[in-house]
C-alpha cells in the first residue's frame, strides 16, 4: 500500500505503455478532484510546455528510482534488516520512540510479510533488548543494535 499526497500523478509511465492500464486499486482517503489526461492531449502539453514535460520526466525518474529501492529493500534484505532499516528511518521523539505510521498488518505488507511472522519478530527485538512496543508506538532501545544488523550482514 503507498499514499500520494495532492497534488500528485498517479502512475505516469503506464500512459506511455502499450497497454496503458493501472495494475492497481485506487481509493481516496478523503474527498477530492482528480484530473484524467489521454496520452495525445498530454503529448500536446508538452510541447507547448517544455517545464511540463521536464517535471513529468523528473517524477516518472523519481518513481523508477523507489522502485528500484523498494525492489533491492525486498529481495536483497533479511526480514531482520527490513524491520531494523524500517524503524530506523522513522523520526524519534527525544525518548527514542517511534509511531508506526500504519496497523501491523499494513506494515507487515509493506516490509512484505505476513502480520504473524511480523509480530513474531516484533516479540524477538523485545526479547533481545533492541525495543519496547505498545500499539503503534515502539521506543527503540538499542539503536546501535539496530544500526549492527544493517553493518554486520553475514
Amino acid at each position: 500500500m503507498e499514499r500520494f499526497d495532492a497534488p500528485s500523478v498517479l502512475a505516469p509511465a503506464v500512459l506511455f505503455a502499450p497497454d496503458p492500464r493501472l495494475p492497481v486499486q485506487v481509493r481516496a482517503l478523503t474527498s477530492g478532484k482528480a484530473a484524467i489526461f489521454r496520452k495525445d492531449d498530454l503529448l500536446l502539453l508538452f510541447r507547448h510546455y517544455p517545464a511540463l514535460l521536464s517535471s513529468f520526466l523528473a517524477d516518472v525518474s523519481d518513481k523508477l528510482l523507489a522502485l528500484s529501492r523498494r525492489l533491492s529493500f525486498l529481495t536483497l534484505l533479511s526480514l531482520r534488516e527490513r524491520l531494523a532499516r524500517y524503524l530506523l528511518s522513522l523520526p524519534a521523539d527525544p525518548d527514542g520512540a517511534v509511531t508506526l505510521p500504519s496497523t501491523v498488518g499494513h506494515l507487515a505488507t509493506y516490509l512484505g510479510t505476513t502480520r504473524p511472522s511480523l509480530s513474531r519478530l516484533f516479540s524477538r527485538f523485545r526479547r533481545e533488548g533492541l525495543v519496547e512496543k505498545t500499539g503503534r508506538r515502539v521506543r527503540i532501545l538499542d539503536r546501535g543494535a539496530l544500526t549492527r544488523i544493517l553493518t554486520d550482514r553475514r
